[in-house]
C-alpha cells in the first residue's frame, strides 16, 4: 500500500486468524499475533480485550514507531469447553482507518474423557431413603485411561463400586449411593475421580438434591427486590406432621434483617416474619438464617436469604429466535439469573419482527458488534458489553452483572434517535455481499445433516424394494424440490407461524434420533456389503429384502400406486425437514436478504439473491443424493463399475456413519 501524508498511524496484521487445529480439553493455547505500524506516525495501542474470561491477551508494547513491529500474545484455556470454538481478541488503537481490529483463535476442542452424567441431580428425596446412581467414565483420547481412586466429600455419599469394562474402549462404571443418614435440607456434594491423565488429573462431578423432612416451610427461602427505604415483611410458615412440634429459637446474623416468631397453632404451626430495616443501604442482603426446633432429626433448619436493595436496575436485552436450539439452551440460564439477581430486568426480543431486527442492528451499531455477528441469535446486550452465541454462559453473565451492580440501562433512547441508520446499514451490507458471497453462504448452510440422512434413507429403502432407477431419481428429485420450495417460501415470509408451535423443538430431537438410528443401521449393512464385495460375493449384499418378503410386498402394493405414495411422502418429508432446520441456517446473510425485501429499492435484488441462495443451498443435497444413489444401487451397475463396487460400498458406509454420529451429537448439543 502506498503511503500518503493523510495516513498517520496504521496497524496491519498479516495473519489476524490463528487456527489451533484440534486439541484436547484442558490444554492451553498460546499464540503471538504479529503486527506492524505501516503508517507515518507513532501507533498507540489503547486496549486489548479478550471475548471472555476463558481467554486473555496482552501487547508487547503500547507504542510502536513507523515501520516497527509488535506482538499481541493471546492465551485460551480450553478447560470446560467442547466442540468448535472461536475466541475474539479486539485490539483498539489510534489508527484512524481501522481503530478496532478483531483477532481470532479458532479450532476444535475434543474430550479426552467423557463423563455421563456430568452432574448428578437427585431431586426431592424422602428422609431415610436410599438412592443409587451410575456414572460412566469413557476414554475418548489415545492414552489409556486408568482410575486411581474415587472419593466423596460427604460421609453419606458412598462409592459402591468402580468396575472397568472393555467395549472397544476403556469404560468405567461407578456406582454411587446416597444412604439414609443424609440430613434434611439442601444437599450439595461432589465426587472426585483421580486419573492417570495429565490434562484431567482430577475430575469433579457435582451432586445436588433436596432431602425432605417432616417439617414443611412455605416458602422455603426469602427472596426480594425492593427500593431503598422501603419497609416490607416476608413471612415463612413452618408446620409439622407430629403434635409436639415447637420452634425453640431463630439465629439471625444478617445485618438489617429482623425476624420475629409468631405462634399460629401451638405445637403444630408457626410463622416467622422477616422484615428489612428502613435504614438498609443499597446492595445485596444475603445469608442463611438458622431455625432450631425440638423435632427429632430436624432440630436445625436453614432458610436461605437472597435480597437486593437498590433503586437502580440492570437491564439485559436478549434477542432470540423461535425454534432455535441454541436459544433454548440460553433460556434456563436467564431464568436462573433472574432468580438469583432480583435487580435484573430482562427485556426479550423475538428477532423475527422487522422492528426488532432494526433494533438489533441499531444496538449492534452502538456496541460495535462485528458485521458478521449482527442479526444473529442468541445475543445479549448489558451495560456496555455484549455476548453472542457460545459466549452466552451463566459465568459470563454473572461477571457482567457484578460489573454493573450499580445499575445499567439499554441505550434505547439512543436507538430512537438513530433514524434510518439500521436500514442504511442493512442496505450497505446487502450491497456489499455480491453474488459470490451469497453463493458461498448458500453452499455452507446447505450442509443439512437431517436432510442428508433422510434422502439417504429414502434411496436405500427404495433400493431394498427393488424400485427402478428412474423411480429412485424421481423420489430424490421431489424431496430436493420440496426443500428448495420450502426455504424459498420461508425466505419470502410464509410459514412463519410454525416457529410459534412449541412442540417443534421436541419433535426436532425425535426426528434426529430416529434418523441417527436408521442411518447407523444402513452404515453397518453397507460395511458388511463392502466386505462381501471384497470376497466377490456382490450378489449376496444385505441391502435387499429376502425373496419371500419382496414377493409379499409386490403382491400387496401396485407399482404405480406405491410410487405415488413414495413421491408424496418425499415431498412432505422434505417440507418437514426444512421446517425443522429453518432456525439453524442463514446466519447474517439470510436475515439481511429477507429484511432487504421490505425495502422497495432493494426488493428485486433481494429476491434474486434469495433465489441464488436457495439454489446453492440444495447443491450439497444433490451431491449427497448422487453419491447415495450410486452407493446403494451399485449392484445394478456391476457390469459398468466392475471392481469399483467395493470402493463405492465402503464410501457409502463411511457416509452413513458420519451422518449417524452427527445427528446423534445434535440431539445433545445444539449446533
Amino acid at each position: 500500500t502506498e503511503k500518503t501524508t493523510d495516513i498517520k498511524a496504521r496497524i496491519s496484521f498479516p495473519e489476524p486468524v490463528f487456527d489451533f487445529g484440534s486439541v484436547y480439553q484442558g490444554e492451553e493455547i498460546t499464540h503471538a499475533f504479529k503486527f506492524q505500524n505501516i503508517g507515518e506516525d507513532i501507533l498507540k495501542i489503547d486496549t486489548v480485550q479478550a471475548s471472555c474470561g476463558c481467554s486473555k491477551a496482552t501487547t508487547s508494547q503500547k507504542e510502536i514507531a513507523p515501520g516497527e513491529f509488535g506482538e499481541i500474545e493471546a492465551v485460551f484455556n480450553t478447560a470446560g469447553f467442547e466442540g468448535q470454538q472461536t475466541k475474539i481478541i479486539r485490539v483498539s488503537s489510534n489508527d484512524p482507518i481501522n481503530p478496532s481490529v478483531d483477532l481470532k483463535l479458532a479450532g476444535t476442542v475434543k474430550l479426552e474423557v467423557e463423563i455421563n452424567p456430568r452432574y448428578i441431580q437427585l431431586g426431592d428425596v424422602p428422609r431415610h431413603s436410599w438412592v443409587t446412581k451410575q456414572i460412566e467414565v469413557i476414554q475418548r483420547g489415545e492414552q489409556e485411561l486408568l482410575i486411581d481412586q474415587v472419593t466423596t466429600d460427604k460421609k453419606y455419599i458412598k462409592i459402591e463400586s468402580v468396575e472397568k469394562k472393555k467395549v472397544g474402549q476403556n469404560v468405567y462404571l461407578i456406582k454411587v449411593s446416597l444412604n439414609g443418614d443424609a440430613p434434611v435440607g439442601n444437599l450439595l456434594s461432589r465426587i472426585e475421580i483421580s486419573t492417570n491423565l495429565k490434562r484431567q488429573k482430577r475430575i469433579l462431578i457435582g451432586v445436588q438434591g433436596q432431602i425432605l423432612g417432616d417439617i414443611k416451610l412455605s416458602p422455603e427461602r426469602i427472596a426480594f427486590k425492593i427500593p431503598t427505604g422501603t419497609k416490607r415483611v416476608f413471612p415463612i410458615v413452618l408446620s409439622a406432621k407430629g403434635d409436639n412440634f415447637e420452634v425453640i429459637r431463630v439465629d439471625n446474623d444478617i445485618k438489617y434483617l429482623v425476624s420475629q416468631v409468631i405462634t399460629l397453632e401451638k405445637f403444630r404451626k408457626y410463622r416467622i416474619d422477616f422484615s428489612i430495616d428502613e435504614k438498609a443501604p443499597s446492595g445485596a442482603i444475603t445469608g442463611k438464617v438458622k431455625v432450631y426446633t425440638n423435632y427429632p432429626g430436624e432440630t436445625e433448619l436453614t432458610i436461605p436469604v437472597l435480597g437486593w436493595i437498590n433503586n437502580k436496575t440492570i437491564e439485559i436485552g436478549y434477542f432470540f429466535e423461535r425454534g432455535c436450539l441454541k436459544c433454548e439452551r440460553v433460556y434456563p440460564i436467564l431464568q436462573s439469573i433472574k432468580e438469583e439477581f432480583p435487580s435484573v430486568v430482562l427485556k426479550e426480543y423475538d428477532i423475527e419482527p422487522r422492528e426488532n431486527l432494526e433494533l438489533n442492528e441499531e444496538l449492534c451499531e452502538i456496541y460495535g458488534v462485528p458485521e458478521d455477528k449482527r442479526m444473529t441469535t442468541p445475543t445479549i446486550f448489558i451495560g456496555k458489553d455484549f455476548l453472542i452465541g457460545e459466549s452466552v454462559t451463566k459465568e459470563n453473565l454473572v461477571e457482567l452483572i457484578n460489573k454493573y451492580k450499580d445499575g445499567a440501562s439499554l441505550p434505547l433512547n439512543e436507538t430512537a434517535k438513530m433514524g434510518d441508520v439500521a436500514e442504511e446499514n442493512v442496505m450497505d451490507r446487502f450491497r456489499s455481499f455480491g453474488v459470490f458471497a451469497i453463493i458461498g453462504a448458500g453452499l455452507l448452510d446447505g450442509f443439512n445433516p437431517c436432510a442428508f440422512a433422510t434422502i439417504i434413507f429414502f434411496i436405500s429403502y427404495l433400493t431394498i424394494l427393488k424400485r427402478k432407477g428412474r423411480e429412485i431419481i424421481l423420489v430424490g428429485a421431489v424431496f430436493t424440490i420440496a426443500v428448495f420450495i420450502t426455504y424459498l417460501l420461508l425466505g419470502m415470509g410464509l410459514f412463519e407461524f410454525l416457529k410459534y408451535l412449541s412442540f417443534l423443538k421436541h419433535f426436532i430431537r425425535v426426528v434426529y434420533g430416529v434418523m441417527a438410528i436408521l442411518t447407523l443401521i444402513l452404515g453397518v449393512m453397507s460395511f458388511i456389503d463392502y466386505l462381501k464385495c471384497r470376497k466377490g460375493q456382490s450378489r449376496e449384499i444385505l441391502l435387499q429384502l429376502p425373496a419371500f418378503l419382496k414377493n409379499k410386498i409386490h403382491s400387496t402394493i401396485k407399482e404405480q400406486a406405491g410410487l405415488k405414495r413414495y413421491v408424496f411422502a418425499a415431498f412432505i418429508t422434505g417440507f418437514i425437514v426444512s421446517i425443522l432446520e429453518l432456525s439453524c441456517t442463514g446466519q447474517v446473510y439470510l436475515p439481511t436478504i429477507v429484511y432487504a425485501m421490505g425495502i422497495s429499492k432493494l426488493r428485486l435484488g433481494a429476491y434474486m439473491y434469495l433465489l441464488v441462495y436457495n439454489i446453492m443451498f440444495i447443491l450439497p443435497l444433490i451431491v449427497i443424493f448422487i453419491l447415495a444413489y450410486f452407493g446403494t444401487t451399485s449392484i445394478r451397475l456391476s457390469d459398468v463399475l466392475g471392481k469399483n463396487i467395493a470402493l463405492i460400498k465402503l464410501l457409502t458406509s463411511i457416509l452413513f456413519f458420519i451422518f449417524a454420529a452427527f445427528l446423534a451429537m445434535m440431539i445433545i448439543v445444539p449446533v
